[in-house]
C-alpha cells in the first residue's frame, strides 16, 4: 500500500525536487544533521542530570543505616584537594565514554524516528525529505566515530580511575598511619609515582596496578609494623575514612544499579503496551474491525516503529553495560568486608578500648589484609569494564 502510494506520487515529487533551489536544498543538507546533532546533545545532558540524581539518592538513601563517617575533609587539607581532582578527571574521563556511546544510538534513533515519520505519515516537502536522506549519512558516520571514540577514550579512563584508586589509598591509609609533615609535597610525589607504575603507553593495566598495588601493600606492612605503637586516632580514623566509607560505597552502588534497574523496566513496560495497543488497532483495521479513521492509520504506524526503536536502544543499552556483573561483585565485597569488621573493627575503634590491645604487626596485617580487598575489587572492576563494556553510573 505503501509501495503504491510512492510510485504514484513519483512523478510529482520529481517535479518537486526539480523546483528545490540549490540554496535551499543546501540548507535543509546542513539544518537536518545540526538539528539531531543539538537534540542529541540535550538528551544527553538530561540523562546525565538523572544519573546524577539516582546517585545523589542512594547517597542519601544509605547514609541511616551507616555508622557516621565523622566530619567532612576541611577545605584547608590540601592533600585531599588534590586528591579531588585527580578524583574529577577520571569521573569526567567516564562520563566522555558513557555520552558518546550514549550519543551514537540517539543519533542513530533519531534518524529511525524521521524514516518512519516519512514512511508512515508522508514527507511535507522535498526538502524534508532531502533533509532526512541528510540525517540519515551524518547519523551512520556520528555512530561509528563516537563507538571509535568511546573505545579509545575507555581505556585512558580506566588508568585514571586506577591512578585515582591508589592514590585513594594513600590518602586514606599511608598518610592515616604515617603523616607526612608537609601532605601536598607528598601526595605529588606519590601522584608521579603512580603516574609511572600505571602509564598512558602500551602494557597490559590489570598487571601493571597488581605490580604496583602488592608494592604498596608490602611496604605498608613493614612501616606499620615497625612502629613501636599505633595511635588510637590513626586506627580510628582508618576505620572511619576507608572501611566505613567503602561500606557505604558498596552500598550507594547496589541501590543505584536497582533503581537503574527498576527504571528501566518501567520503561520498557510502557513502550511495549504503546507497541502493542497500536499493533492491535491496526490489525483490527485491516479485518475490518475495530477500524480507525483513515487520519489515525499512519500515525499508529508510526507510534508502532518509534516505540519498537526506543525499547530496542533501551535494550541496547543495557546490554552493552556492566552493571549486571558489578552487582555481584559489590555484593560480594560486602559480605567480605563484613568479615574483616567482624575479626578487626574492634582493635580500630576507640569505644573499644579495652579490645585494642593488638601489636603494630598485628594491626599492619589487618590493614593489609583489608588493601588487599580493596585491590581485588579494582582488579575485577578493570577485566569487567574491559570485557563487558562499562558502568554507566558515577563513579
Amino acid at each position: 500500500m505503501v509501495t503504491a502510494h510512492s510510485a504514484a506520487q513519483a512523478p510529482v515529487q520529481g517535479e518537486q525536487d526539480a523546483s528545490l533551489s540549490p540554496e535551499a536544498a543546501l540548507a535543509w543538507i546542513i539544518a537536518a544533521p545540526v538539528a539531531a546533532l543539538l537534540l542529541t546533545q540535550a538528551i544527553l545532558a538530561l540523562i546525565s542530570r538523572v544519573r546524577n540524581h539516582t546517585y545523589r539518592s542512594a547517597e542519601q538513601a544509605s547514609k541511616p543505616a551507616l555508622e557516621p563517617e565523622g566530619p567532612a575533609p576541611k577545605p584547608a587539607d590540601p592533600a585531599h584537594a588534590l586528591f579531588l581532582e585527580d578524583h574529577a578527571s577520571a569521573i569526567a574521563l567516564q562520563n566522555d565514554v558513557v555520552n558518546h556511546l550514549y550519543g551514537a544510538g540517539i543519533m542513530l534513533c533519531l534518524s529511525f524516528a524521521i524514516a518512519a515519520w516519512e514512511l508512515a505519515i508522508g514527507h511535507a516537502s522535498p526538502g524534508f525529505r532531502l533533509g532526512a536522506l541528510s540525517l540519515d549519512v551524518a547519523a551512520i558516520g556520528f555512530a561509528l566515530i563516537s563507538v571509535v571514540r568511546s573505545h579509545r577514550r575507555r581505556r585512558k579512563w580506566m588508568i585514571y580511575r586506577a591512578r585515582a584508586e591508589l592514590l585513594r589509598q594513600w590518602i586514606t591509609t599511608d598518610r592515616v598511619f604515617l603523616p607526612p609533615e608537609d601532605e601536598a609535597t607528598a601526595y605529588r610525589a606519590r601522584r608521579a609515582e603512580v603516574a609511572q607504575e600505571i602509564p598512558e603507553g602500551a602494557g597490559e593495566i590489570e598487571e601493571q596496578v597488581m605490580a604496583a598495588w602488592n608494592a604498596r601493600q608490602a611496604l605498608l606492612a613493614s612501616r606499620i609494623g615497625a612502629l613501636p605503637s599505633v595511635p588510637e586516632e590513626a586506627r580510628q580514623r582508618y576505620l572511619q575514612k576507608r572501611v566505613l566509607r567503602q561500606v557505604r560505597w558498596f552500598n550507594d552502588a547496589s541501590s543505584r544499579i536497582g533503581a537503574i534497574g527498576k527504571r528501566r523496566g518501567a520503561w520498557l513496560l510502557w513502550f511495549f503496551v504503546l507497541a502493542a495497543i497500536s499493533a492491535l488497532i491496526r490489525f483490527g483495521g485491516n479485518l475490518g474491525q475495530w477500524a480507525p479513521a483513515e487520519a489515525a492509520e499512519h500515525p499508529l504506524t508510526f507510534t508502532w516503529l518509534i516505540a519498537i526503536a526506543v525499547s530496542t536502544l533501551i535494550i541496547s543499552t543495557y546490554a552493552a553495560q556492566n552493571t549486571r556483573s558489578l552487582g555481584h561483585r559489590y555484593g560480594t565485597q560486602k559480605r567480605a568486608i563484613a568479615r574483616w569488621r567482624t575479626l578487626h573493627e574492634p582493635a580500630f575503634a576507640i569505644i573499644a578500648k579495652s579490645q585494642a590491645t593488638r601489636t603494630p604487626q598485628e594491626i599492619a596485617a589487618a590493614v593489609v589484609e583489608f588493601e588487599e580487598l580493596m585491590g581485588e575489587e579494582l582488579l575485577d572492576w578493570l577485566h569487567i569494564t574491559e570485557a563487558d563494556a562499562l558502568e554507566v553510573s558515577v563513579v
